[in-house]
């Protein structure tokens, strides 16, 4: 890989490239505030769209800005992580960038296909309401498999109940099939619910289908069975803790790489959603910065964006490109 001189001066600006060869020629720039507009990368396979995310990532990186990928491929991942590993500006650095343990630190890996570590990511502990946790979960499940939950109507209900349950008892995502399928663990975790409704759709309708019920929550537990039946899944929903704390992932300024690439199709659209979700509800929550200013930019680069959303979830991720530039979370949206 040929590095390029004019990306490693430090700047305010996003460097795209040079309009010639030479160190005169003048430089295609994009100014920080411009990006809160959000950018789109668009063009045939081939054209060089993933390289240029490539350089641009690479430069919010060594330029200290909170940012994150999200990888269905892999490529871009390893190219931006070998990228950084060979890195080492003389003029200003005395070792290659990630030698430095500061600059280590600041970088959170996650490969849920690899089998020598586990990034644990319970998404029912986080520092947000319950409902807004539960909701946002739900969301996920809808963008996962938009068709068949389109025509499940109990399956929100079921599924939201279920969470804030979970939630309150601190729980984690693979003890939904025990909470709908076992009568005592069920009314165990219901006598530490505070949510009266909760207990009152367990007790006067869930209880009370009778023969209709397998039939009923069927859509809910076919669902669960995605991270109840992969071994690797289990391990990473089914953590007591959660190594991806998105709100903070973002106030630091860190640098979130998840790359799904060697994932199957269905964990990949899972846990790309989580995870697309989770930073969503974490922009919205930094309302309780009340300064626009003093709220830390996060760049979020998402590669082959129609991957994780279909037509039903688009019009709730536009509405979520919207409120995140509020909240300055920025993102890049590709490959459409």
């Amino acid at each position: 890989m040929v590095t390029m001189s004019f990306l490693s001066a430090r700047h305010d600006h996003l460097v795209l490239g040079q309009t010639g060869p030479l160190p005169f020629f003048p430089r295609v720039k994009i100014p920080q505030k411009a990006r809160a507009a959000h950018t789109y990368v668009v063009g045939i396979t081939g054209q060089g769209k993933s390289k240029l995310l490539e350089h641009t990532l690479f430069q919010d990186i060594t330029q200290g800005r909170g940012c994150g990928l999200l990888d269905p491929h892999s490529d871009l991942a390893s190219d931006t992580l070998r990228y950084l590993a060979s890195w080492h500006d003389k003029s200003y650095m005395d070792k290659p960038y990630l030698h430095d343990p500061k600059n280590l630190e600041r970088i959170i890996y996650f490969d849920p296909s690899r089998t020598d570590y586990i990034l644990p990511f319970n998404v029912l502990d986080t520092q947000f309401g319950t409902y807004e946790t539960a909701q946002n979960i739900v969301e996920a499940f809808r963008r996962t498999w938009p068709q068949s939950l389109a025509e499940a109507p109990q399956f929100s209900n079921i599924a939201l109940a279920a969470l804030i349950t979970l939630i309150e008892n601190k729980q984690t995502l693979v003890d939904m099939h025990r909470l709908l399928t076992d009568d005592d663990f069920r009314e165990e975790l219901l006598a530490h619910v505070s949510n009266a409704e909760v207990v009152s759709f367990f007790h006067d309708r869930y209880d009370r289908w009778g023969r209709e019920a397998p039939l009923m929550r069927e859509s809910t537990l076919n669902k669960v069975a995605a991270f109840t039946f992969n071994p690797q899944l289990r391990l990473i929903l089914g953590s007591k803790e959660n190594a991806l704390d998105f709100r903070r992932i973002m106030d630091e300024g860190k640098v979130l790489i998840v790359d799904l690439g060697r994932c199957d199709p269905e964990t990949r659209r899972l846990l790309g959603s989580l995870i697309v979700t989770g930073l969503e509800l974490a922009a919205l929550s930094r309302k309780d910065i009340a300064r626009v200013e003093d709220r830390r930019p996060f760049h979020f680069y998402l590669d082959e964006f129609q991957d994780f959303f279909s037509l039903i979830a688009h019009t709730c991720f536009l509405g979520f490109i919207l409120r995140s530039t509020f909240y300055v979370l920025h993102s890049g949206d590709f490959q459409l």
